[in-house]
């Protein structure tokens, strides 16, 4: 295969005809990010840029395929000699803008992933966020001298850690993404800068659960408590609240703390928080206390259970229905 008939594999990836696999991978895996359609989508010749280098990559990954290449290489070498390139990033950059020249290239996409607690969801706010972002090359500032310069290899860009302010809004839902226009990769050679998108996730609470704008959580009270009355501590996404419960609470009654909840995204309003309680039953007890919990038992009347006197009712009825169709 003569390599007149198609781009020289090696002036492609910027390498000499002597490059070890290593130093070819490498050239692959340096070029590769920064010419894939994906961090160009308005280059209409980044796909096929982008194909000529996998397929080069391909031919001298290939020992055979590089064997081929070699020897036709050796058979034209007295009419059409080598040039080694400038450098190996260079190389490629300056083979391809030779036939079109520099082109603008538009910014890749950058993502990331905010965990959020529940009390930024509710208040919303202003974060930092540390990523590597590409940015314009500070030494040759796209210029004629890109050709030449050391610090990006004549890319236009380097690859530095920026340290960027996100606005959240308050009631951001949990896995929403958010766009952030321009805070992507810079362009290069002119294009626009690319977008930044921010995916959500909350962080796990110790208390709740989210349901839409509200918030939900189980309350534990003990069992003299619950039978009694008395003060209970309900927590909020600020401080917790003291809500005073009448005797004979019982299992599942459930608390509502209007606008305690998280904020809504098309509106100033805040949701609730519902917690239900359930008494706790006490375990491990003296003997004492085993003696007075059965003191209780015996000076308290069905009167006093009228839910477990409707079941015992129920349960009744239902097995009286049952023996009389069996007869």
């Amino acid at each position: 295969m003569s390599t007149t008939s198609r781009t020289d594999p090696y002036r492609v990836l910027g390498v000499e005809p002597g490059a070890s696999q290593v130093e070819i991978r490498e050239a692959y895996r340096r070029l590769a990010p920064l010419v894939h359609p994906d961090r160009n989508p308005s280059d209409p010749g980044a796909e096929a840029r982008f194909k000529e280098l996998a397929a080069a990559y391909g031919i001298l990954a290939d020992p055979g395929k590089r064997a081929g290449i070699d020897a036709s290489r050796e058979r034209e070498t007295a009419r059409t000699p080598y040039h080694k390139p400038r450098s190996n990033v260079a190389g490629f950059f300056s083979n391809l803008r030779q036939a079109a020249g520099p082109w603008p290239r538009r910014g890749g996409e950058l993502r990331y992933t905010l965990d959020i607690d529940l009390s930024d969801v509710a208040h919303g706010g202003v974060f930092e966020v540390e990523l590597p972002r590409q940015e314009a090359c500070p030494a040759c500032s796209e210029t004629e001298a890109r050709n030449t310069c050391r610090v990006c290899g004549g890319t236009g860009a380097v690859l530095l850690k920026r340290l960027l302010q996100v606005d959240i809004p308050a009631g951001v839902r949990n896995g929403e993404r958010l766009v952030f226009e321009g805070e992507g990769d810079a362009g290069i050679f002119g294009g626009k800068p690319g977008d930044l998108f921010v995916d959500i996730m909350y962080r796990r609470h110790p208390f709740f659960e989210v349901a839409g704008s509200d918030l939900v959580c189980q309350i534990p009270i003990p069992l003299p408590l619950a039978t009694l009355g008395g003060e209970i501590q309900v927590p909020t996404l600020e401080d917790p609240v003291i809500v005073n419960l009448l005797p004979g609470t019982q299992a599942g009654r459930v608390l509502r703390l209007e606008n305690k909840g998280l904020r809504d995204m098309q509106s100033p309003a805040r949701g609730d928080i519902l917690a239900t309680l359930f008494p706790e039953i006490p375990t491990g007890l003296g003997v004492e206390a085993t003696r007075l919990i059965a003191v209780f038992r015996d000076s308290t009347g069905p009167r006093a259970y009228p839910r477990s006197e409707e079941y015992r009712r129920r349960l009744s009825d239902y097995t009286a229905r049952g023996a009389h169709h069996e007869s």
